[in-house]
């Protein structure tokens, strides 16, 4: 399967830098993370996790990675923050133009908190180094416009994040990564100078001219961008961070992190970059811990979207090389058997691995001589695949054992009775015959000798029949000599000489060679 992950992360790394092709990879909520799926680096993230924006947004944001974080720090910067939230609630109190609002208060928090823009940076740099992104200053401006009071928009582009502060009227952008703008302000006369550009290009279409206001048309086309809220930027902040480490090649850290960013914002670029972190981990695992067995089974959630059944099959195979072949751990190779069947939706799916894990558990004990132990996996197995040669042979096999060593055969017999009747295939595999007709001559022997008449009389019927439908099918003159004998024996024992001569007779006609047949044929003439 290695080779085949390969090829699908050749096409995740194509794919990276166009964002709306990932559709056709992983759909959108197509996936399930849970909260029991996570980790997290610290304790204090985890209490955190589900926040509440008014209160431990910045926490949160703070321990979102294993840093050297210092709780005093952060404690020191919410500090300063609150107070200059507050400062600022005055004196934005007293302005009455909602562009020189932002003005103060995008210069006040820039002055203060942010020293350098660089794009591999989060939360904690900007805490103890004001070191910034887009996703970490935008995070900070809606906390401070979150608390102020000021209507906001958290805008999300493919490569960037912004906030439109009062977007419902002046619709004013809050540019964090170009200090030297900072914001914009576009009045009345630059939308509709911009709308009427686009109606005489075509981009806008006359119905939507009609439909749609200017303000309306200039938030579509404009921004070409979504709406997203502060749960959804904390959840940029974690793909940024995870993708920080795919950068570094610490896949672990990758996958744990965009898990988060996933729970978080079940949107297209977490769903395939979660698939990118799942290929990767499994192509450096050979299943000998539960973590990596627990990855398996989160790449089963990709199933029609970039995975197929047959990837987690040959996974799986693999396990039972390790498990089985390499070592003799059968309760935990149970156990990776039962979650992965657990997780199966589609029948031909659970079948194959039905078959494979019964498969191999039988064949494991038949080798060892442990026959009662095998036949229960060894008829699964063939119940899977009926129509397997491997399947027949070992099912064989494991029946000719049974024969061989149970003190009684009448058992088998009713079994591979049950068998010929639900499975036809076998009708056509003459050692099956064979072996069918075997088991009823030796029967035939125990129900005379324990004076079961009836039981023995019917099953030379069937042993007769059973001649006569496969000709070409050979038995051994010693078991029917041995059987037809015990029959005759019977018979004369019980004054019924006639009757014994009758199957002595007919027991020659089957095995003319047989000594034990002459020999009471001339004793009884």
């Amino acid at each position: 399967m290695k080779t085949q992950f390969k090829h699908l992360f050749a096409c995740v790394i194509i794919l990276f830098p166009l964002p709306f092709i990932l559709e056709a990879s992983v759909k959108k909520d197509s996936v399930v993370v849970q909260y029991s799926d996570l980790s997290f680096s610290i304790e204090q993230e985890k209490e955190n996790f589900i926040f509440d924006p008014m209160t431990t947004l910045i926490d949160l944001l703070y321990f979102t990675d294993n840093y050297n974080t210092s709780q005093q720090e952060l404690e020191n910067f919410k500090s300063e923050l609150d107070r200059t939230i507050k400062t600022l609630q005055t004196e934005t109190a007293k302005i009455k133009k909602r562009d020189k609002q932002i003005k103060l208060i995008y210069k006040t928090i820039h002055d203060r908190f942010l020293n350098k823009y660089e794009t591999e940076a989060n939360f904690h740099d900007l805490v103890s180094a004001g070191i910034y992104n887009c996703v970490t200053a935008s995070a900070l401006y809606a906390q401070v416009l979150e608390i102020i009071g000021i209507p906001y928009n958290i805008k999300e582009t493919p490569r960037h994040v912004y906030l439109i502060a009062f977007p419902e009227e002046e619709q004013i952008m809050i540019e964090t990564t170009d200090p030297t703008v900072g914001y914009s302000f576009f009045n009345d006369e630059y939308k509709t100078l911009f709308v009427q550009n686009l109606r005489k290009s075509k981009i806008i279409s006359e119905q939507e001219f009609e439909s749609m206001n200017t303000n309306e048309l200039f938030e579509k086309f404009y921004y070409a961008s979504i709406d997203i809220n502060l749960q959804e930027l904390v959840s940029i902040h974690y793909s940024n961070n995870a993708i920080f480490y795919l950068e570094k090649q610490k896949i672990r850290p990758f996958q744990e992190q965009i898990k988060k960013a996933y729970f978080l914002y079940p949107c297209t670029r977490n769903s395939f970059l979660l698939f990118t972190a799942s290929l990767l981990i499994l192509e450096k695992v050979d299943y000998n811990e539960e973590e990596e067995i627990n990855d398996l089974l989160f790449l089963c959630r990709f199933i029609d979207f970039g995975i197929n059944y047959n990837d987690i099959v040959n996974e799986f195979i693999k396990i039972t090389h390790e498990y089985l072949t390499n070592s003799n751990r059968q309760d935990e190779y149970d156990k990776i058997y039962h979650q992965l069947d657990s997780v199966a939706q589609d029948e031909a799916f659970k079948n194959e691995l039905g078959f494979i894990y019964n498969y191999e558990k039988g064949r494991g004990f038949l080798l060892k001589g442990q026959y009662l132990k095998s036949y229960p996996f060894v008829k699964q197995a063939f119940g899977y695949k009926s129509g397997n040669s491997d399947a027949q042979l070992n099912l064989i096999s494991n029946l000719s054992s049974l024969i061989s060593v149970e003190k009684s055969s009448s058992g088998t017999l009713e079994e591979m009775d049950s068998l010929a009747m639900n499975f036809p295939v076998l009708l056509e595999n003459n050692n099956f015959i064979q072996l069918h007709g075997v088991c009823q001559l030796k029967c035939i022997e125990e129900f005379f000798k324990e004076k079961q008449s009836e039981k023995g009389i019917e099953t030379i019927n069937a042993f007769e029949l059973l001649t006569q439908s496969y000709p070409i099918v050979k038995f051994s003159d010693d078991f029917i000599g041995r059987a037809y004998s015990e029959a005759a024996v019977f018979y004369f024992k019980n004054g019924q000489n006639s009757k014994s001569r009758a199957y002595l007779n007919k027991g020659l006609e089957l095995a003319p060679r047989s000594n034990e047949l002459k020999s009471r044929f001339l004793m009884l003439n």
